[in-house]
């Protein structure tokens, strides 16, 4: 039997429910004699239904950025000083430009640093 998790509940009830159960109920599965109760805003589960139209390929990327999003909730958000922000876009420009620190120095940092 599945156990219950943070977004499901299972829990026994006469199975099966009306047809205005269902209604009122529609985050509600049945599973043999066990209803399984998901909850979800119908904003995500019209997002998840447009979801599984998608190519295979694509699904997999919108999961991969939901699973990063749903991973990171709750974790402070850091706030980056113009300073810091302008260094992080200078090196992703430096990057972009292919413009790469040689791996002998690199390796040469990281005898210096016991890496």
């Amino acid at each position: 039997m599945r156990r219950p998790t943070a977004d499901r509940a299972l829990f026994h009830a006469p199975v099966p429910f009306s047809f205005a159960d269902r209604q009122r109920f529609e985050h509600m599965h049945e599973i043999g004699n066990v209803v399984e109760c998901t909850m979800m805003t119908k904003l995500l589960k019209e997002a998840i239904d447009k979801v599984r139209e998608l190519p295979e390929e694509d699904q997999e990327a919108v999961a991969a950025v939901m699973l990063q999003m749903a991973r990171s909730a709750g974790l402070p958000v850091i706030h980056l000083d113009d300073e810091t922000r302008a260094a992080v876009r200078e090196g992703a420009a430096q990057a972009d430009r292919g413009a790469f620190v040689p791996d002998k120095a690199v390796a040469e940092a990281n005898k210096r640093h016991d890496l």
